[in-house]
């Protein structure tokens, strides 16, 4: 059974960040665990023996004792089959939030987080994306495993999202225990949704054996095409990718999860994006704070902010 539901913008806009419980019907998300776990196992024989040799494209790993661990897998709209994917993009949940979000949305990214237990890997604290806050652009992510508070759970800022943050400052004076910190801590199926400016990041999972996130990021076509001028063909094929999804959803509600179009139209155009609008993070080197990589950008949009 679908669950529709109606965003609260006002708390998002003031937060940077809401949840809905229970996003997804139980068959879709099961088949979702299901797929990605064969897509993991798929690439993990494929990975190198070290961070110094090459391996799959838009694959991230680490080295832990026990071998090579994926702790990213990006572009699954550039993948073949995924079914499930498609249907999730489709869904009603997800597409309410979008389109709230943002009018004429564009689906910009299609990523797999996966955190394991004993992998080590740290997100340090940043901003997804920094941009004109002329309109919303917002990553929308779904839990595939119940995740528990103190455990790898999500570490957000409430309200950092209004301007670019000093995470070299951050980081150096609280580490992950800053005022005002919020966990989030969703169970599988639960989506969480948040700003591209919010200040957020997860240290290591200690009891959970494994953290998988989906995450589908969703821009203005309005400010694309405004601030990314060479990248016109590229949102019109973006765009293109929710009739698609539709189409999967469709399939999923008919009790034909595989069926709808066959695949994504993968080959698009590419994107040409301006390299001052990419994340904000902190730079170090052996320990040593050099700088946040927004600053060169960031003076711009700390004061006047509008949208979320």
């Amino acid at each position: 059974m679908a669950r529709w539901c109606v965003p609260d913008l006002v708390a998002f806009d003031g937060l940077g960040f809401a949840q809905e419980p229970a996003a997804l019907p139980a068959a879709l998300l099961a088949a979702l665990r299901q797929e990605v776990d064969a897509l993991l196992a798929g690439l993990q024989p494929l990975l190198p023996a070290t961070d110094l040799l090459p391996g799959p494209a838009g694959v991230g790993h680490v080295g832990t004792p026990e071998g090579r661990s994926i702790i990213r897998v990006d572009g699954l709209d550039t993948r073949p089959g995924l079914a499930s994917v498609r249907a999730w993009l489709g869904s009603p949940v997800l597409r309410a939030w979008a389109t709230a979000l943002v009018e004429d949305p564009v689906l910009t990214q299609v990523d797999l987080v996966l955190r394991r237990r004993g992998d080590g890997h740290v997100i340090a604290w940043h901003q997804d994306a920094v941009y004109p806050r002329t309109h919303r652009h917002a990553a929308l992510g779904l839990a595939l495993d119940d995740t528990a508070g103190g455990d790898g759970d999500l570490l957000v800022l409430p309200g950092s999202q209004r301007q670019v943050q000093d995470l070299c400052a951050l980081e150096d004076a609280h580490g992950f225990a800053p005022p005002g910190l919020a966990r989030i801590a969703p169970r599988a199926g639960d989506l969480v949704i948040h700003d591209a400016m919010l200040v957020h990041g997860s240290l290591p999972l200690v009891e959970r054996p494994q953290r998988r996130t989906l995450y589908a990021y969703v821009d203005s076509e309005a400010r694309l095409r405004a601030t990314e001028p060479a990248s016109a063909a590229w949102v019109a094929w973006r765009r293109s990718l929710w009739d698609v999804a539709a189409s999967a959803w469709a399939a999923f509600e008919a009790g034909h999860p595989h069926g709808g179009r066959a695949e994504w139209p993968v080959d698009g155009p590419p994107r040409r994006r301006p390299p001052d609008m990419a994340g904000n993070y902190c730079i170090r080197l052996r320990g040593q704070a050099l700088g946040n990589t927004a600053e060169r950008f960031g003076a711009g949009l700390r004061d006047g902010s509008t949208g979320g």
